[in-house]
């Protein structure tokens, strides 16, 4: 998955009521769906749909439990992910494959 596409999710993510780090399950399901209609993305990851969607699966909610309010702070006033945050989507990225 790229990082444009991580990018959108989270800042869509950033803009909703979020407490205590705790993200709705609409929200999260909303991120898995916008992984898996991107045909481009598919496209490029050479999977099968049933693995790609499988992938989107455990790489949202994965990368949505990494979501904590410093990880947020930081999101929200540099406007991207942080440099942790961007080397633990790349072992989530691994382990989701």
């Amino acid at each position: 998955m790229n990082k444009k596409l991580l990018s959108i999710i989270i800042f869509s993510l950033l803009w909703c009521n979020i407490s205590f780090g705790q993200i709705p399950e609409d929200q999260i399901n909303y991120g898995i769906k916008q992984c898996q209609i991107d045909k481009q993305q598919f496209k490029a990851s050479k999977m099968t749909l049933k693995n790609y969607n499988l992938f989107c699966e455990c790489y949202i909610r994965s990368m949505m439990g990494l979501l904590n309010a410093e990880e947020m702070a930081y999101q929200k006033k540099y406007q991207k992910p942080s440099p942790k945050y961007i080397n633990e989507a790349q072992k989530i990225k691994s382990k989701c494959t």
